[in-house]
């Protein structure tokens, strides 16, 4: 009796080092922050008559009790810029590996306008979120649009054309779009149809309009291919 007792305690014993141990390295353990780190970026937007104008973005990333809060200095939040905030911060975590539990995220935006709303602030609001919580700081001469998923996809933004006339006029280099976007906003598209015996054909063509920038323009699907770029 006591034989099988103690065979069923080590049994028990060897199966919880092995859980330990499996979890450990499915589930890396992440450094706790405990330095309050800032990160500033440029943030595109529009204003109602469609000029574009730039924001200025702050992310705080400091110990705290896992709130999310958006900060704009006299300006309006809107509900989806408060969503944005919320989802950035959640994707930021899973990309990173960096828990949110013990920190306070908070956004700060500084912009020419009388209110701010729309979810296309959130890629931007990910990548800052990103580098604050690796302690790093992101390329200044970048910038980019698009609305921020769950599962970390880039979604579509509007207003670009004023957008990246401002981006220009301001001397960055480069400004990162969702995909798909450069195509519906800077090429005329064409269709192309012929007939062929029975058949009946068409063919679409993408020709470049006159709307040339003196700014590079990429398109990115998700945020590892955004971080590629501000990471660098």
């Amino acid at each position: 009796m006591k034989r099988a007792i103690l065979l069923t305690l080590l049994f028990l014993f060897t199966v919880g080092l092995v859980v330990g141990f499996g979890a450990g390295f499915f589930y890396p353990h992440t450094q706790e922050i405990t330095e309050p780190t800032a990160v500033h970026m440029f943030l595109p937007a529009v204003r109602a008559n469609g000029s574009g104008i730039l924001a200025k973005l702050t992310v705080l990333v400091k110990p705290g009790t896992g709130q999310i809060l958006v900060n704009i200095n006299d300006v309006l939040a809107g509900f989806e810029t408060q969503n944005s905030a919320r989802t950035a911060a959640k994707v930021a975590s899973n990309f990173t590996g960096k828990s949110l539990d013990n920190v306070d995220v908070i956004y700060s935006i500084d912009a020419n306008a009388s209110s701010i709303d729309g979810p296309s602030a959130g890629a931007a609001m990910t990548m800052a979120t990103i580098a604050a919580l690796k302690a790093v700081q992101l390329n200044k001469s970048i910038i980019m649009t698009g609305a921020i998923r769950d599962d970390g996809s880039i979604g579509p933004a509007s207003g670009l054309e004023g957008k990246i006339k401002a981006a220009e006029g301001a001397g960055l280099k480069l400004f990162l779009l969702p995909a798909g976007e450069s195509v519906n906003n800077t090429f005329e598209k064409q269709t192309h149809c012929d007939d062929t015996g029975p058949m009946h054909y068409c063919t679409i063509d993408y020709k470049s309009d006159t709307r040339a920038f003196n700014i590079t323009v990429k398109e990115v699907s998700n945020v590892g291919e955004a971080w590629r770029y501000f990471g660098e």
